[in-house]
């Protein structure tokens, strides 16, 4: 692997890896990030960063071609309520699909780390969103430290609202297992323990079409989905009426309070009122969605067949 800084003749190249982590940011946050579009139409914008005084683009070749990069512009603070000192701020770091997990974005890292102490930093900075819970433990693992919170209130508006009542709120039917299957696929990364989800064969087969089928035809689940058209946005399952096996929301329709109204929905459902509490077992990703609900953690996290989890509690007394 060589890394290199860019030039003007790698812009395209620029702006096919920076729409690959555009597209994972859409994904989360479809109301602010753009979707997908051809490479050509952020060129304006990557070529700025390119030629920006005090910036740098570098990238990492494998035998040739392009398998990551990562940009940075060097800042200072002044002012009299600061010390003056001169930092580094990371903007991007992208690695091609085909190359994740190699050790690359790692490589890229610490080539702007030895490249800003060259140039007298006196810190690395960057922003990360917190529905990238993957980046943040890569971050973390790296020395790199929560110095201070962006918070944010989303103001109601026609549009949200119009989206939110769109939904059709129903309980699952057989028909059903296969779109249930493939959403529960795509979030297969954050809860297994191998990237390619080697060794959770036994959970893979829990939650194929066949299963599903079989659970959403058992009286001891209930499956409540809700969708967008005919697109299925998100859906919840509840066993034995107190414990909750899945709970999913499409990624572009994360951030519309769906979780919310699917748990809401489920306990409407199956009212029960000599249960005690409902169970989970949450993916490390998923846990801020059900301490949102009450959910408290009950111990530490678990790796067993292939999977992680963190088992949880939610107590109605």
């Amino acid at each position: 692997m060589i890394i290199r800084t860019a030039t003007e003749a790698d812009l395209l190249t620029i702006c096919k890896l920076g729409m690959e982590v555009n597209l994972l940011h859409h994904e989360a946050w479809p109301t602010v990030f753009a979707p997908e579009a051809a490479p050509e139409r952020d060129w304006d914008y990557w070529r700025a960063c390119l030629l920006h005084d005090g910036a740098l683009i570098m990238i990492a070749d494998i035998d040739g071609q392009a398998a990551g990069m990562i940009t940075a512009q060097i800042s200072e603070e002044t002012g009299s309520l600061v010390h003056p000192h001169k930092f580094f701020r990371i903007g991007s770091i992208s690695v091609s699909v085909s190359h994740r997990g190699s050790g690359i974005g790692r490589s890229l890292m610490s080539a702007i780390e030895a490249w800003a102490t060259s140039q007298g930093a006196s810190d690395l900075r960057l922003t990360v969103w917190d529905f990238n819970q993957r980046a943040i433990a890569f971050y973390e693992e790296l020395g790199y430290e929560t110095r201070s919170h962006l918070m944010w209130k989303p103001l109601p508006t026609e549009t949200a609202a119009a989206v939110a009542s769109a939904f059709e709120f129903r309980p699952a039917h057989v028909d059903d297992a296969a779109a249930i299957n493939a959403l529960i696929l795509q979030f297969l990364h954050e809860f297994t323990i191998s990237a390619d989800g080697s060794g959770a064969e036994q959970f893979l087969a829990s939650v194929s079409t066949e299963a599903e089928a079989r659970y959403i035809s058992d009286p001891r689940y209930l499956y409540i989905a809700a969708f967008a058209g005919e697109v299925l946005a998100g859906f919840i399952t509840i066993r034995d009426r107190c414990h909750i096996s899945h709970l999913f929301v499409a990624p572009q329709f994360q951030r519309q309070g769906l979780a919310t109204r699917l748990w809401q929905a489920a306990l409407s459902s199956a009212p029960d009122l000599e249960l005690e509490g409902f169970t989970v077992n949450s993916s490390p990703f998923a846990l801020p969605v059900y301490e949102r609900f009450g959910f408290v953690k009950t111990g530490p996290k678990i790796e067993k067949h292939g999977i992680c989890f963190v088992p949880m509690y939610l107590s109605l007394g």
